[in-house]
């Protein structure tokens, strides 16, 4: 397991190198050495924070571009529902951190490139919640996109509401849920492994 743990790993630290030397055959080296310099800085990041953890083995990150700025960013979980998002801008910098609060949260992403920040549901109150999280202008951005009262206990209140009038946001909402997409956050504890 640990292993395997290692490997996925590594594929998450390189692949974003080769499709950058893939892609962007045209641009600069320095470009490619950005990327490596963004991972690295990344992997040392993720060692200090594994090298202070007392648990030692339930926290968890993965590395998304949420943006598609073209810079991934990091996300951190720990505590379980406690999630931190950094960027990297000539250094490491924190954008925000989010505390989900619901033990009933998901998150989801998306192969469509439209959508690269993570698609988000939690369950509360007898309401299903679907909302969008990406990053605009440096900043963390949840959008509510749709909810469904699932108990019937509100009064007055259509089913299913939506927040916004983005049919294919809503729709691909829908599709990652249907699909099981969940994000297959990395152990911290594999980040010492290498």
């Amino acid at each position: 397991m640990k292993k395997k743990m290692r490997i996925v790993l590594l594929m998450l630290l390189a692949i974003p190198m080769l499709f950058g030397c893939q892609n962007k055959q045209s641009q600069s080296s320095d470009t490619t050495s950005a990327d490596a310099n963004v991972q690295e800085a990344y992997r040392i990041f993720l060692l200090e924070l594994y090298e202070q953890d007392p648990t030692k083995n339930t926290n968890t990150f993965l590395i998304r571009d949420l943006d598609g700025n073209g810079v991934e960013e990091l996300i951190y979980r720990h505590q379980a529902l406690e999630v931190t998002f950094y960027t990297y801008d000539n250094g490491i910098k924190k954008i925000d951190y989010h505390d989900f609060q619901t033990g009933t949260t998901r998150l989801f992403v998306s192969d469509n490139p439209a959508y690269p920040g993570f698609f988000e549901f939690h369950i509360g109150g007898g309401l299903e919640y679907y909302n969008y999280i990406t990053i605009e202008n440096a900043a963390l951005n949840f959008k509510k996109l749709w909810d469904d009262d699932f108990s019937d206990s509100y009064e007055g209140r259509d089913k299913i509401v939506e927040y916004t009038t983005d049919k294919q946001m809503i729709a691909e909402s829908k599709k990652l849920y249907q699909e099981n997409k969940d994000v297959e956050f990395i152990p911290l504890e594999s980040i010492a492994e290498n």
